[in-house]
């Protein structure tokens, strides 16, 4: 590393700035023909751009600005709020010939002779830049960061191709994250789309009571959390029809005896939380012995009226999930007691086509899965060479850095 510099952000940079607003600042969907300008909320937390819902100021206005105006590949900081000293990089739209940010923003521009604007966004955006920053950032109740932060922030700086060579190996992974983000909301839309717009040729409404052989609530008292033992599944651990052990409570084999007492999950039952959220859902598991926390309830399908599969399906289908919001009056949070889910009504068509709607379900899960676990290898990957290629520790020559994660 001989040929890399120690220096401060400051001395690489030839522009640091924020911009402005007209006074009162402008509203979403104001001055729709006007400029726009980018504000901390068009960044988003792992670095990347928003460019819908972009406020808008009067063209007059930004004609008349002198600080502010965005050059393509600006690395812009939040300097205020609770996401101070979150990063992005503007890479300017087709078609976008001017462009703002407002006062809550630093635009970032480099001496290009020193420094490369995709390395900086790297270096910003890295666990080595957010720890000096998070260092600088003055105040606690309102945190801040100030135009002299550059001064306090070490950089090791290689020489200028090796920069463009590490930025282009960490914009090649955004790319792919970004492909996969992509997949995902489109597999996302497609799975709602079947939630919400099934529709059967059969099949009265049954009661919940009626489509189970059993409805039924947790105990009513907290337990005593240990740190290994038997899993007890609260409302976080449900998400997304999946059941997530991150984060997951353990109680003794006592406490489990006596929890269990009422009514024991079995593989295949569905776990559903009644408050805090209402209405997210997921079926037991083979295997893991568990038990059900507080705001949660226990769904055993009558397998001879509908599948514990086609149960699931159901309860995510954006038909019962309105009628849990009238439940709990529109609140999102809400709150639903055991005789009301016991009462509501579910559509239970045909054995043939519960099948085939929970085949087309679960098949779109499954890529939902894949694609998230993907994008999980690409995170770590970044995050693994991104610490070491900017430090210095591997050099770009050395780095395989797309070895081992299928690409």
């Amino acid at each position: 590393m001989s040929d890399w510099q120690s220096i401060t952000l400051q001395e690489i940079l030839s522009v640091i700035e924020s911009g402005s607003r007209p006074k009162g600042g402008v509203r979403i969907g104001e001055n729709s023909k006007g400029v726009p300008s980018y504000g901390g909320e068009n960044i988003s937390m792992n670095g990347g751009m928003l460019y819908d819902s972009v406020r808008m100021v009067p063209a007059d206005f930004a004609a008349g600005m002198s600080r502010g105006l965005l050059e393509d590949k600006d690395v812009l900081i939040n300097k205020d709020g609770a996401n101070t000293g979150k990063s992005g990089i503007y890479r300017r739209p087709t078609g976008e010939h001017l462009a703002t940010i407002n006062e809550h923003l630093f635009r970032l521009r480099c001496k290009h002779e020193i420094a490369d604007q995709e390395f900086l966004f790297h270096f910003l955006n890295s666990q080595l830049g957010k720890d000096q920053i998070g260092r600088v950032i003055t105040g606690s109740a309102q945190p801040g960061l100030n135009s002299t932060f550059p001064e306090f922030v070490k950089i090791d700086l290689p020489p200028l191709p090796e920069q463009k060579k590490i930025a282009e190996i960490l914009s090649g992974i955004d790319r792919l994250i970004c492909i996969e983000n992509n997949r995902l909301s489109a597999l996302n839309r497609l799975l709602q789309s079947h939630l919400s717009s099934s529709r059967f040729s059969e099949g009265d409404p049954v009661a919940m009571s009626d489509a189970c052989l059993l409805v039924a609530d947790c105990m009513h008292k907290t337990p005593l959390f240990e740190d290994t033992g038997y899993p007890i599944v609260r409302t976080p651990n449900v998400r997304d029809g999946n059941l997530v052990f991150e984060g997951m409570k353990f109680i003794s084999e006592n406490s489990y005896q006596e929890w269990v007492r009422k009514d024991k999950p079995e593989a295949g039952d569905i776990l559903f939380t009644r408050e805090a959220p209402l209405g997210e859902a997921c079926i037991v598991p083979n295997g893991p012995l568990l038990c059900i926390g507080q705001r949660m309830m226990l769904l055993r399908a009558d397998k001879r009226v509908l599948s514990p599969e086609f149960l699931l399906f159901r309860l995510r289908s954006s038909v019962i999930q309105q009628k849990l919001q009238l439940m709990s009056g529109g609140s999102t949070v809400g709150h639903a007691n055991v005789k009301e889910i016991r009462s509501l009504e579910i559509e239970v068509p045909s054995h043939a086509e519960q099948s085939v709607a929970v085949k087309i379900y679960q098949s779109i899960s499954s890529s939902i899965s894949a694609h998230s676990e993907m994008k999980g290898k690409l995170l770590n990957l970044k995050s693994a060479i991104s610490n070491d290629l900017l430090s210095g520790r591997k050099r770009v020559s050395e780095a395989q850095v797309l070895e081992g994660v299928g690409i």
